[in-house]
């Protein structure tokens, strides 16, 4: 019960007091929701404690607010007792949330025109720029800890500085029509054809939203998979908001290629179901460019243009150019950046010979290209032509791994998983860790791509085994070119050794997944329902999984919001009409029915059917449905198909389960499955 509330029934309290706790009340509150509503767009210490203050003024044992609603009417007359240690309370707390509330209002002013300032200036002004920031003062480490009148000037002196930046920018030439200084212009090219080609040059390069998207949603992974240690300090998808609002207002948006690891995360949130998040790990500080770096950017033919601004990943050796004179150029990675994400042959072909094959590794300049700067066309731009081009070698470090020190001529080109085709040759490295099943190995090994920094190297050591391992690989590719995301996308072979390596699909197995455990004990039959899904997609398509098992389904969710099953692993996988092999030693038991015996298709070596196929999804179906682990399950399968017909124990969704096993016994499943899908 609020104050206000408490004092209502009350004769011995004045109106006026009456008035005057409920002021007080509703101004808490207001301010209360007035600083919660800024925390959920970014966390502040100030705000978090003042908040924390203003909740215990409202409620609780202690608070000034419920303690005076107690006191004797005549106490919370004005110069009252009551009324006085409450007044003295409220003032205190209501000054440090006001001040609070100021101080980050002013901070995120300061912010936004920092923001105005780059995006406006770096790329015509990045000398200017920099060295006004430097002269107002703006230290951008130490924006959270001032005042807000210290904020406020420094907003005031960024916009005086705006002005200023504005007034400059007006005052540069034109940038090849009026050159500030020209040496030897080179007859065999126009002003117009240069001017054309260094604005095809400051139009922005692509960017890298879906890397960036990609990044979270694989941070968002990792915290749905859990662990043993989490504290539950703060909702999933409280998390998931704020970061999506950020990025929204950064101008990204999900793109096709990262809505199945957002639907696992929105999914998962919306039941409320995910672990509590651990706090991603610290990165690394970002390396600042110097306002003085020179970039080279290629045009055409032999000319290029030396600029500052944004990063790129050919540079200036040293830290000033002077036309006529020879200036040595080096690859290097932009600082700030960790790889270079454009196509070596726009940035290095004009200035470089590059190995025909870097395998994988940091490339080092082994001899620099040589430009001569012939016309300076505004204060930080010139035009150059090559006159000695440079080389490009294979370093000793693999791409996957940082150089311990960054270095000023090493530059490593990581390109997007989505350009590796199936039957590529990749650079893998020694595996970080090792699962057994079915006979083969699962390695997670680093590559060098931009947006898949490990994937899944599935080998043998047995002629059995290899020869499991290339049917599955068979089994992928049919899979991959007649349906999307139900299975690791192929990545050819590692360039040493044997196997196969595979992009892991955004997918989860029961086994990894405290979320997914929660699911399937509160709603199994969504999972059936999906694994219902994938068996209907994979006979559509002419194949059958051989194996419907925990450890070969996993499952991830679509944009839509609909659960999805994936085919993980595929130890028996198979095009329809071909016959089955045998099953491999050493399978798990299934979670609840224990072993799985062998359906006689496998054990004669008999053509896989749809039938058959439904059959063994059957079996894993009620698996998901069993409502805890069955005992002493026969090792034949018309033995084991008759243990479930009798009573063995309970199954959630009994209607189902029911239909699923009399469909077992009699042999026709393959209708049933469909219903399941529903």
């Amino acid at each position: 019960m609020s104050a206000a509330a408490a004092l209502r029934g009350r004769l011995d309290v004045s109106d006026e007091a009456r008035r005057h706790l409920a002021a007080v009340e509703s101004g808490a509150s207001g301010l209360l929701a007035t600083i919660r509503e800024r925390l959920a767009l970014r966390d502040d210490p100030a705000l978090a404690a003042s908040a924390a203050d203003l909740a215990r003024f409202l409620g609780g044992e202690k608070s000034p607010l419920v303690r005076a609603a107690g006191r004797r009417g005549a106490d919370l007359d004005a110069g009252g007792m009551a009324r006085r240690s409450l007044d003295h309370a409220w003032n205190a707390v209501r000054g440090r949330a006001t001040r609070a509330v100021e101080r980050h209002a002013a901070e995120l002013e300061v912010e936004r025109v920092l923001h105005r300032l780059r995006r406006r200036f770096s790329e015509r002004l990045p000398w200017h720029l920099a060295r006004a920031l430097e002269g107002a003062g703006v230290d951008e480490s130490a924006l959270g800890t001032r005042e807000a009148a210290w904020l406020q000037a420094r907003r005031a002196r960024l916009e005086r500085v705006e002005e200023e930046l504005a007034q400059a920018e007006r005052r540069l030439p034109a940038h090849v029509a009026e050159p500030l200084e020209v040496k030897r212009w080179p007859g065999a090219v126009s002003p117009e054809e240069l001017a054309a080609a260094v604005k095809e040059a400051d139009r922005p390069t692509a960017d890298t939203r879906p890397d960036a998207l990609r990044t979270l949603a694989a941070r968002h992974l990792e915290r749905l998979r859990g662990g043993a240690g989490t504290a539950r300090a703060s909702t999933l998808d409280e998390i998931a908001a704020r970061e999506s609002v950020a990025l929204v207002e950064a101008g990204l948006a999900p793109v096709a290629a990262d809505l199945d690891a957002w639907g696992v995360l929105l999914r998962h949130a919306s039941r409320n179901r995910a672990p509590s998040p651990a706090p991603p790990p610290a990165g690394e500080p970002g390396e600042a460019a110097p306002a003085s770096t020179l970039y080279v950017v290629p045009l055409f033919g032999p000319y290029v243009l030396i600029r500052m601004g944004g990063g790129w990943p050919v540079q200036v050796r040293g830290r000033g150019v002077r036309c006529g004179a020879r200036a040595e150029c080096v690859a290097a990675v932009p600082p700030g950046a960790d790889a270079v994400t454009t196509d070596a042959a726009a940035w290095a072909g004009p200035l470089f010979d590059l190995p025909a094959d870097p395998g994988g590794h940091w490339l080092e300049t082994a001899a620099p290209a040589v430009v001569v700067p012939f016309a300076r066309i505004s204060a930080d731009r010139w035009l150059a032509e090559v006159v000695a081009r440079g080389t490009l070698r294979v370093g000793a470090t693999p791409a996957w791994e940082r150089l311990p020190r960054r270095s000023r001529s090493s530059v490593r080109v990581l390109p997007p998983a989505g350009a590796v085709g199936s039957d590529s040759v990749l650079a893998a490295g020694k595996p970080l860790r090792t699962e057994h099943a079915f006979g083969w190995e699962t390695r997670v090994v680093p590559l060098p791509l931009r947006d898949l920094t490990h994937g899944w190297l599935r080998t043998a050591s047995t002629a059995a085994g290899k020869r499991a391992v290339q049917h599955e690989h068979a089994f992928f590719r049919a899979l991959e070119t007649r349906t999307t995301a139900r299975s690791p996308r192929c990545l050819g072979r590692p360039a040493r050794g044997h196997g196969y390596l595979y992009a892991p699909p955004v997918a989860l197995p029961l086994a990894s997944s405290p979320p997914l455990h929660a699911w399937r004990d509160q709603d199994p039959g969504a999972l059936v329902a999906a694994a219902a899904r994938l068996w209907n997609e994979l006979s559509a398509a002419g194949l059958a999984l051989g194996m419907y098992h925990p450890a070969t389904i996993g499952y991830r969710v679509g944009s839509p919001g609909a659960l999805h099953a994936v085919a993980l692993a595929a130890p028996l996988g198979t095009p329809l009409g071909t016959p089955y092999r045998a099953a491999p030693p050493g399978i798990h038991p299934l979670d609840r029915l224990g072993h799985l015996p062998p359906h006689p298709g496998h054990a004669t070596g008999a053509p896989a059917t749809p039938e058959t196929e439904a059959a063994l999804f059957v079996i894993y179906a009620l698996d998901l449905l069993a409502d805890h682990p069955l005992q002493h399950a026969p090792r034949r399968w018309t033995d084991f198909v008759a243990w479930l017909s009798s009573a063995q124990g309970t199954f959630r969704e009994p209607e189902l389960a029911a239909s699923l096993i009399q469909s077992l016994a009699d042999g026709r499943s393959a209708d049933l499955v469909l219903r399941a899908m529903k």
